[in-house]
């Protein structure tokens, strides 16, 4: 299914399920506005051409245990292929490094760190540096308060198609956790 084959419903089953992957499918077509059957084929057809890649729950990590997030940004010393893959590979095998991007202008990564707290931080970068990974510099920015968690892409507007008004809002809301 390509992408300019998608229409303003598939669109929308996206968003939806992005922001609620446990949606009751009869409440996906409720929130769409088709039957059961063509939400679910619809559905399964997204599926199966890969425009979902899984289902997962996100996991309020403040109810298990007291974190500090940390962004880290990364310079390495040589810039060769070999270097980088060399980096990419350590940092796969760390699990405190939720999220990892190369970048562009000026340095090379962009780290999202969770750790117990500043120590267990520290000591996670010194592993790595004894690691010898290739890093030449490092900075360190302390998250202080999140403003606005990622909560899905906007796919409508990244696609400059508008979705199709919801008759029922209530449906495609995420179910808040007790």
């Amino acid at each position: 299914m390509p992408n300019d084959k998608l229409d303003a419903y598939d669109i929308r089953i996206l968003a939806l399920l992005q922001r609620n992957g446990r949606i009751k499918k009869v409440d996906l077509a409720a929130a769409i506005g088709l039957s059961l059957s063509s939400c679910w084929d619809r559905l399964r057809n997204l599926e199966e051409a890969g425009y979902i890649r899984e289902y997962r729950a996100e996991i309020n990590l403040e109810r298990l245990v007291k974190t500090e997030l940390v962004i880290a940004t990364m310079t390495l010393e040589h810039h060769t292929r070999r270097d980088f893959a060399r980096f990419e590979k350590a940092i796969e095998s760390i699990p405190e490094v939720v999220t990892c991007y190369a970048v562009g202008g000026g340095i090379d990564y962009v780290l999202h760190i969770v750790a117990h707290d500043i120590e267990h931080y520290q000591r996670l970068i010194d592993r790595m540096l004894e690691m010898e990974i290739g890093i030449s510099v490092y900075f360190t920015y302390v998250v202080t308060k999140t403003v606005k968690r990622f909560e899905g892409m906007p796919i409508a507007e990244l696609l400059d198609r508008p979705a199709p008004s919801t008759p029922d809002v209530r449906a495609a809301r995420r179910v808040p956790a007790n």
